[in-house]
C-alpha cells in the first residue's frame, strides 16, 4: 500500500502540471473541472487493479520510479528553456 500513496503523491503534485496546461489552453472553467474531474475518476477506477499489478510484478516498480524521475528531470530541464 504504500507504493500506491507514493503513486497518489506523485500524480497529485503532477496533476497540478496539467491544471496549468489546462488552465494555459482553454479559458473555459467547465472544461478545466471537467478534466480534472475525469482523470480523478479513472484513477479511483483503476487503483486496485493497479495496485495489484505492481504488487504480482517488482519489477515494475523500479520501472515506475525511473518514469518518475525522467519526467522531474525532464521539467526542471524545461524550466531552463
Amino acid at each position: 500500500k504504500g507504493v500506491v500513496l507514493q503513486i497518489i503523491f506523485v500524480d497529485f503534485v503532477l496533476s497540478f502540471d496539467s491544471i496549468i496546461v489546462a488552465v494555459g489552453l482553454s479559458n473555459n472553467m467547465i472544461i478545466i473541472v471537467a478534466a480534472i474531474a475525469v482523470a480523478l475518476i479513472a484513477m479511483l477506477l483503476t487503483m486496485n487493479l493497479i495496485s495489484n499489478f505492481i504488487d504480482k510484478n517488482p519489477n515494475i516498480k523500479i520501472l515506475a520510479v525511473l518514469f518518475i524521475m525522467l519526467i522531474g528531470a525532464l521539467l526542471v530541464l524545461n524550466g531552463f528553456d
